[in-house]
């Protein structure tokens, strides 16, 4: 603590108003200036937060450096239990301690704990003196809130003195709390002491009333004395104690809050622009601030997109080594170093709170995710958009579902406005063709990603897959034409394939025209791979090394034909290493990660899982004719569609999404049924035929959005189908608790266990069925469970015998520590993002994947 001022700040030299109302900064105009010339603060207030000081904490820390005093009167409704501890009955607990100092709680935040701990410093130090006014009976006894009525301790004034004895009184409407003087509308009048004349009419008169209050002589209520009277009462010791346990040890507050501006030298004020400019430089101080440690693909992957900006790549990783960790890191290094100002990333509405937490948790970067006419950011605040914008330009920075960006209805809005600097795409083997062949029509999600491109609404194009080329090289070529293919290689898919036919072949065989074409079509717009080139340059030489580094700018000669079959292996190098394929999509394998391990590239304990995948066949016993049935069922009704044609044709669709709950579980195919009952019967929308899960089947589907308009009012014998459903529903519900399935996972799990296993993770395809599991489960193995699905996390909880929702990290922090919680239930939206599993439901009668047997020793 530093000496007072020789000369202290007066409240005379403040232009204080005579009256203040929350048109104004009550805070900033009348408050902290006045706290920071303080000596001595009398105040009552009918309500009381200690929030109040915490808001005004700037002007507290001057205020405790001028040896200031407080004695606080504020007002509380007792509960009986309340009542009976003021009145010496029962021990003053911690109920009337939470009662009265309810907001006096150390916050997660290390400047809101040094403020709270400044407050507790001056009880401590008997700086600050706390006593509370109650309401009594006219024996002058305590009432509870329900005895007293509508009677509230509510008047609101105070008295505050500077170093030279100068005082301000103050009254009004406002209560000392945050929102009382940043929040609500509020108003006061102000009387200076130095104004003779209104001090003795108004000031003298509020600074008596508070000595006669702090006496603690009861108070009448009025001229009925059966009204009873109000009686002060000192804070009882059990609420001191609790607010003394938040000062550490020796400690003193500092004489400046945190946050309190503060004069800088020249010196200083140069290394702060230092700092300011240092994401600007182009160093990588984004990548190397992250709250993470990537892994060292990871961070390759992210320095190689940062450092060739602008231009675009496939990330196509296997599934689980961190597509979304490499997008993160690039987005945060290109937003702080002011490469890029704008981006719109598009995920899998299954994915999309996902996608948000762990932007916000390892990247620090608060993306609002767009959610009907709102924008709703990390923290559950909500934006509504005003009417006429448009929603895909709502934040220069947004999330939003891939399924709504590529409707057609959202076409216009979406090409309607300026293009995004990065264009970001999860999930992309998405966007296909709707059949086997490259002249088939395009899905909704690559005519969108093809609308985009022509209306260059992107300047550079991200793309995510595990799975980039499914089925056929026109989806992989389809992809890499979005960023724009070099010549000769953006002919079409055939010509792309032909090239990686004709490297397999012997050298005497090949077309080596044919090659010479695309690889200088390549090199048009790419320079060659340069890692490639110095080995090439080690292993032949200067002269043996150019006449296959110059190939495609040498005139074509037949001896290449005759080459000899040593020099086949650099040829074939030279020739995959530059591909726009090689040149524009990075993947990553188990493999290159189990070399970084041997390597000691990786934090010691990471672990590497083996993938031993061990099918088990259950049968399904009485219920298997109820199965069949509904097999049929959904087949006829299928074929019925496919018949059809037409608008018809692609409800069809609804019935594969049938059959993959009819094998996930009895419960799932039981929701879906009584679901369409419900639509049938209504004629409603076939969109409400889907759940949450099914809409993230639909990201996937040929025909996604042609159903989202149509009703379900054209079905043929509807009555005779809603009678059978019915019937459908009805069995279901006879069957016995635990379907076959279920009994087998539970002997899974106890196997599991017994064998040494410690944790052990269960995927479901969908959310019913995860709900069914945890369910059959809980009887079992109580809170030794978590869930995680739909963005938010689940344990069980004895008190209250039902799921009780906890935050994300708590469920990974407790499945990690492995102690209390032994079982993680999770839908297959997280099944990427979990790296430790050991038996697995999944839409298939029953399978185990013992893929990480080593991590759950």
């Amino acid at each position: 603590m530093t000496e007072p001022n020789p000369s202290p700040a007066r409240f005379a030299d403040l232009s204080i108003q005579t009256r203040y109302t929350s048109d104004g900064d009550l805070l900033g105009t009348f408050y902290v200036p006045v706290l920071q010339r303080a000596v001595a603060y009398d105040r009552v207030a009918g309500y009381f937060s200690s929030s109040s000081f915490v808001s005004a904490s700037a002007g507290l820390a001057r205020f405790i450096h001028n040896q200031g005093t407080i004695r606080l009167l504020v007002g509380v409704q007792l509960t009986e239990v309340d009542r009976e501890a003021l009145l010496g009955r029962t021990p003053v607990d911690e109920v009337l301690a939470q009662r009265l100092l309810a907001h006096l709680e150390v916050g997660a935040d290390e400047i809101e704990q040094q403020r709270w701990q400044v407050i507790a410093w001056l009880v401590q130090q008997d700086r600050l003196e706390i006593r509370v006014g109650v309401p009594c009976d006219p024996g002058g006894t305590p009432l509870t809130a329900a005895q007293a009525g509508h009677r509230y301790f509510h008047t609101k004034f105070g008295v505050v003195t500077d170093a030279v004895g100068d005082r301000l009184a103050f009254e009004g409407s406002i209560n000392e709390s945050a929102a009382g003087w940043q929040e609500n509308f509020e108003s006061f009048s102000v009387y200076p002491s130095w104004k003779s004349e209104v001090w003795q009419d108004y000031g003298q008169r509020c600074a008596d009333e508070f000595d006669r209050l702090w006496d603690g002589n009861p108070i009448g209520s009025g001229s009925d004395p059966n009204r009873g009277t109000w009686k002060v009462m000192p804070l009882p010791q059990a609420a001191r104690d609790r607010l003394l346990q938040l000062v550490p040890e020796n400690w003193t507050p500092p004489s400046r809050d945190p946050l309190e501006p503060t004069s800088l030298t020249d010196e200083e004020r140069q290394q702060l622009d230092i700092i300011r400019e240092a994401p600007r430089t182009g160093t990588g101080v984004g990548l190397a601030s992250a709250g993470i440690v990537p892994w060292p693909h990871q961070k390759a992957i992210a320095r190689r997109i940062v450092e060739t900006w602008p231009r675009s790549y496939l990330l196509a990783d296997e599934v689980g080594l961190g597509k979304t960790i490499e997008t993160g890191l690039v987005l945060r290094e290109l937003l702080l170093s002011g490469q890029a100002e704008t981006a719109l990333l598009l995920v899998p509405a299954s994915v999309l709170i996902q996608w948000q937490e762990e932007l916000a948790e390892k990247f620090l970067l608060d993306v609002p995710r767009l959610e009907g006419s709102d924008l709703v950011f990390a923290d559950g605040r909500r934006e509504q958009l005003g009417t006429g914008v448009n929603p895909w330009r709502a934040a220069p920075v947004l999330l939003a579902s891939s399924h709504l960006a590529r409707r057609r209805q959202q076409r216009s809005r979406l090409l309607d406005g300026e293009g995004w600097d990065l264009v970001f795409v999860d999930e992309t083997h998405h966007a296909r063709r709707r059949g086997a062949n490259p002249s088939d029509t395009p899905n909704q999600l690559l005519a969108t990603l093809l609308a985009l491109k022509e209306h260059g609404l992107w300047r550079v194009l991200l793309l995510a897959s595990a799975t980039p080329m499914q089925l056929h090289t026109h989806d992989l070529w389809d992809l890499l034409n979005l960023f724009g293919l070099p010549p000769e290689w953006d002919v079409d898919a055939e010509r792309m394939q032909q090239y990686y036919e004709e490297v397999q072949l012997p050298l005497a065989g090949r077309q080596w025209q044919f090659l010479k074409r695309m690889l200088a079509g390549h090199f048009a717009t790419t320079k060659p791979d340069a890692a490639t080139d110095r080995a090439l340059q080690s292993d032949l030489g200067p002269v043996k090394a150019q006449r296959i580094t110059r190939f495609h700018e040498s005139p074509f000669s037949e001896s290449v034909r005759r080459l000899d079959a040593d020099v086949e292996p650099h040829w074939n190098r030279w020739l995959r290493a530059n591909t726009p394929v090689r040149d524009r999509v990075f993947r990553t394998t188990r493999t290159t990660l189990r070399s970084y391990r041997d390597q000691g590239r990786l934090p010691d304990g990471t672990v590497i899982p083996d993938r031993e995948v061990t099918d088990e066949f259950c049968d399904l016993g009485s219920a298997h004719s109820l199965y069949n049935r509904i097999e049929g069922y959904i087949t006829r009704h299928y074929d019925s569609y496919l018949r059809a044609a037409g608008t018809r044709r692609p409800l069809g669709f609804i019935m594969t999404i049938y059959r993959r709950r009819l094998t996930s579980s009895f419960h799932a195919i039981r929701c879906s049924l009584a679901r369409r009952r419900d639509v049938l019967a209504g004629r409603r929308a076939v969109a409400e035929l889907l759940d949450a899960d099914d809409e993230a089947a639909v990201e996937a589907a040929e025909w996604g959005d042609d159903f989202e308009d149509q009703v379900e009012s054209a079905a043929d014998n509807l009555a005779a189908e809603i009678d059978e459903l019915d019937r459908f529903i009805a069995d279901l519900d006879a069957l016995p608790p635990d379907e076959p399935k279920m009994s087998l996972l539970g002997e899974l799990l106890a196997q599991s266990f017994a064998s040494g296993h410690r944790t052990v993770v269960v995927f479901t395809q969908y959310a019913d069925t995860l709900q069914y599991v945890r369910d059959r489960l809980a009887p079992i193995y109580g809170p030794r469970i978590v869930c995680y699905y739909g963005g938010r996390g689940e344990r069980w909880s004895p008190e209250i015998a039902d799921w009780e929702p906890i935050p994300k990290e708590e469920v990974k922090e407790l499945f990690r520590q492995g102690d209390d919680v032994r079982i993680m239930l999770g839908t297959d939206s997280i099944s990427g993002r979990v790296t430790t599993c050991g038996s697995c439901w999944v839409p298939t009668p029953c399978r185990r994947d013992s893929t990480c047997k080593p991590a759950l020793g």
